[in-house]
């Protein structure tokens, strides 16, 4: 359960009058679909289906979210790369202001429906979804577009892991061992790649697939920085969500279709493990500062992020199993002495 406002009737029927008279659709529906820092509604006209996100009311600035317009209506389709744009309004803008909710005035966008299916981990999603980021990062354009946000840049502030600790009653030990990884990870590792415009959340829930092209939606955490984060993002859910033993198949499977060859070279394998790390790192923190969950879950948690840095720092992610790097050598015995990395955050 997380700490944003529940949606009620008296919203619902806020944001369709608005869509109505900002939007000029004759609204049959509106249904909330997805409660959180950002609430997502699914809108129902006469002809069409539509989502309209309602942003967050902290951290998104108005140019943030024009950014984030922007990038969907100049994103270039092709046969393989579709977008599921934003939607202007009548009087041709993207941002509206919806007034009337429970939790006072929010800014929102109204999306085209990503059509499809949900993707999915198997061998032929995996090739179209390596395609499509390749696709995705080679539109230069999209850079002078996005947010002007650096995506990923690590949390360096580690009281969310103190916080942690509380929530699942872990430890005092096991919290200290897993900042002196996570810093020691960002000490030992130089990103590597090219940068240039990211979509900053890529995983299988934000795409979907059919007739053989993927559709992209949810650019909220779009920005500038290493575009092999974007792929490492990808790699970070196959680690955490396949068995162990298919881990590495699947990850050859996404690199080769994005590179066209197998994994380029150590800088990559170097990079992809510090940002799985920092996304598992990332998505704590994020259940730490926005949600409640119940004491069993809160374990569950702490312990997956004890488990991955653990993984990352030894060497052994799942997904690199089949990769020996010269750096991992660097990492090993980190755990046997925690002193030779203090948390600095």
């Amino acid at each position: 359960m997380t700490h944003a406002h529940a949606s009620t009737a008296a919203d619902v029927a806020a944001i369709g009058h608005m869509i109505e008279a900002e939007f000029g659709l004759p609204v049959v529906d509106v249904e909330p679909v997805v409660l959180g820092l950002n609430r997502t509604f699914k809108v129902r006209t006469v002809t069409e289906t539509y989502f309209f996100r309602l942003c967050r009311s902290s951290g998104r600035t108005l140019a943030d979210i024009e950014a984030e317009a922007a990038v969907t209506i100049g994103l270039r389709e092709d046969a393989t790369l579709r977008v599921a744009r934003a939607i202007p309004t009548i009087r041709g803008t993207y941002v509206v202001d919806v007034g009337g909710l429970g939790d006072g005035t929010r800014r929102g966008l109204l999306f085209e429906q990503a059509q499809g299916r949900e993707a999915t981990t198997s061998a032929a999603d995996l090739l179209r979804i390596g395609n499509a980021l390749a696709r995705l990062h080679a539109q230069c354009q999209l850079e002078g577009l996005a947010p002007r946000r650096r995506v990923g840049a690590p949390p360096r502030d580690h009281e969310w892991l103190r916080r942690l600790g509380e929530f699942a009653r872990t430890p005092t030990q096991t919290i200290e061992r897993i900042g002196t990884r996570l810093t020691h990870l960002r000490r030992s590792v130089a990103p590597g790649g090219p940068h240039g415009f990211c979509h900053g959340d890529f995983w299988c829930g934000n795409l979907r697939i059919t007739d053989g092209f993927v559709t992209l939606f949810d650019f909220d955490d779009c920005g500038v920085g290493p575009q092999w984060y974007d792929l490492a993002t990808m790699g970070w859910w196959i680690e955490t969500s396949l068995a162990p033993q298919g881990c590495a198949a699947a990850w050859s499977v996404l690199v080769r279709a994005y590179f066209n060859q197998a994994d380029p070279d150590p800088t990559f394998a170097a990079s992809t493990t510090l940002w799985v790390a920092d996304n598992e790192a990332r998505s704590a923190r994020f259940l730490v500062e926005h949600c409640d969950l119940a004491p069993e879950l809160w374990t569950r948690v702490a312990h997956s992020l004890d488990s991955v840095t653990e993984r990352a720092c030894n060497g052994q992610l799942h997904i690199l199993s089949e990769v020996r790097a010269p750096w991992e050598l660097r990492c090993r015995c980190l755990d046997d002495d925690p002193a030779a990395a203090p948390d600095s955050g």
